[in-house]
């Protein structure tokens, strides 16, 4: 059975760390096959937020990168906005995910994708080095553990994805 990696922002911006710095730019390139095949999926709003937090990375760039096109098939339907509220209010947090900017986190992409999946019956891992307890919103790791989904680190995802080689 096929397992898909829903990646977050932390995950994709910690994976180029695990390779040597001669690797990284191979290693992009096997992600890419990896997200066109939808072995590895994430929402746009995922490369968006890598726009910032991994500004001048080529992690970034490569996010960047993909394209809408390429993104699109990963946007889950709002009708899965329910169902994350839903364990984001079992996670503590009555009033959804909270932001200083007031936008909405990437996270909640990642969530409601996840949600669709688990809908679906798809066999899905998380990817993510979100973890502890967040002060505004719940993190990954939370909303993982409230949702019952599978969490797994950046260097499990490399496993999971066939990439082990590039570990360092």
């Amino acid at each position: 059975m096929t397992t898909f990696i829903i990646a977050d922002a932390s995950a994709l911006q910690m994976m180029p760390t695990l390779t040597t710095a001669e690797k990284e730019f191979s290693l992009l390139e096997e992600m890419t096959i990896k997200v066109e095949t939808s072995a590895l999926c994430f929402p746009r709003e995922v490369a968006v937020d890598l726009g910032v937090t991994a500004r001048g990375e080529q992690v970034a760039g490569w996010a960047a990168g993909l394209g809408r096109a390429a993104l699109t098939p990963f946007r889950a339907d709002i009708k899965y906005m329910r169902p994350l509220m839903a364990h984001v209010k079992s996670c503590g947090f009555e009033d959804g995910f909270d932001t200083i900017s007031g936008n909405e986190p990437s996270i909640a992409n990642v969530g409601r994708l996840a949600c669709q999946y688990a809908a679906e019956d798809r066999n899905f891992a998380i990817a993510s080095e979100d973890l502890g307890e967040g002060p505004l919103s719940p993190t990954m790791e939370q909303l993982c553990d409230a949702a019952s989904w599978t969490l797994i680190s950046a260097r499990d995802a490399f496993y999971r994805l066939g990439l082990e080689d590039y570990l360092s």
